[in-house]
């Protein structure tokens, strides 16, 4: 539990129930079955100095939001009751921490504020079928350097994977080609699968190392797709399609129509794997 300093949100643990509980709620949750989700987030992966931040976060955020459940403000009571069992702080912090508790239990006990009106996501769902095939066509910076530029690659949809907050996008596969003139379905059949996990050093040094020909494509919203330079080809079928699981995750590479924190520009990374092992 990373601390620096003794208000309530000077710890990551506290800062994250309230970021979860306010997720869950914009993902359209009752305030019962939020407190239900992250109890069951939590359940387990706490130590025990950790229990009464989780409570104390929660149940002052539920008081912000004008939720407050009993049961969690009794949870939170008790452990302030008994805030002397718990090594809270490093000496520097404890007076100023008992001040932090003590005007929660201010707070708890004070009359709740209205209901803040909390807006739910937007989610965004992909249409694509599994197996459907399009070719992109590189139009961007990252491409102009290159001899891609306005060359088309090609994927095809594998599976769905789900994207914070709740987005369901499509996991998709890249063909070893770019060129043009775009192939046709029976010939882009044939193509054999891009590599997208590691380099083929890491490969002939790593051997046992897993090959990895699948990406995240991250989408979310239909007008973040660049129709202009996306081809729908047709669709191929297949034992390899893998039907969506949103209790499954894909430890895999995200890719993105823009470069984002969380994922990578599909040119660039399609580009430099493409590169890597087109001879190969």
């Amino acid at each position: 539990m990373g601390t620096n300093g003794a208000s309530l949100y000077d710890n990551d643990l506290a800062s994250d129930v309230r970021a979860d509980y306010i997720h869950f709620l914009r993902l359209g949750n009752s305030n019962e079955k939020t407190t239900e989700c992250l109890i069951k987030k939590y359940d387990g992966i706490l130590s025990e100095e950790e229990i009464p931040i989780f409570w104390f976060a929660l149940a002052d955020t539920q008081w912000e939001y004008g939720r407050l459940l009993k049961s969690v403000k009794n949870k939170a009571e008790y452990f302030i009751r008994h805030m002397n069992q718990y090594e809270w702080k490093t000496a520097f912090y404890e007076q100023k921490w008992i001040h932090t508790v003590e005007a929660l239990k201010e707070r708890l006990d004070s009359p709740l504020p209205n209901k803040k009106r909390v807006k739910k996501h937007q989610l965004y769902e992909s249409e694509w079928n599994l197996g459907d095939v399009y070719a992109y066509q590189f139009h961007t910076e990252n491409s102009k350097t290159s001899d891609a530029f306005e060359k088309y690659i090609i994927f095809r949809v594998i599976t769905k994977a789900k994207w914070w907050p709740g987005h369901i996008v499509p996991v998709v596969q890249f063909y070893k080609w770019i060129g043009t003139p775009i192939p046709k379905i029976p010939d882009i059949s044939v193509l054999p699968s891009l590599e997208l996990g590691f380099y083929p050093s890491a490969l002939k040094n790593h051997p046992n190392y897993p090959k990895e020909y699948r990406a995240i494509l991250v989408c979310t919203s239909e007008k973040s797709i660049p129709d202009q330079y996306l081809s729908y080809l047709g669709n191929i079928n297949g034992s390899d399609l893998i039907p969506f699981d949103p209790s499954r995750f894909y430890g895999i590479p995200a890719i993105g129509w823009e470069k984002e924190d969380c994922n990578h520009h599909i040119e660039e990374y399609v580009l430099d794997f493409y590169r890597a092992w087109r001879e190969v």
